[in-house]
């Protein structure tokens, strides 16, 4: 009986710590200082993509240049327009 609860406590550890990752991964994303909405859409599409996914911290580095590349075009415009 010791041994049964012990495989279903591991198996309940092993459900929890990879039910969460996700939620772990978005928010490391938002902590990045990327969106909720793209860190979001990232990781849906990484789920959908792999049946096993994989974390990747170069992901959230690609996500927060290319949300932080409008903003210095938006600065360069305003700057060619004052000048």
């Amino acid at each position: 009986m010791k041994i049964l609860a012990f495989i279903l406590l591991a198996i309940g550890a092993v459900t929890l710590s990879y039910g969460n990752a996700p939620a772990k991964r978005i928010q490391g994303c938002e902590n990045a200082g990327v969106g909720q909405a793209v860190c979001a859409a990232a990781e849906w599409d990484s789920e959908q993509m792999n049946f096993l996914p994989h974390y990747n911290p170069e992901l959230n580095k690609v996500i927060a240049a290319g949300q932080a590349a409008p903003v210095a075009y938006n600065l360069y415009n305003i700057a060619r327009v004052r000048a």
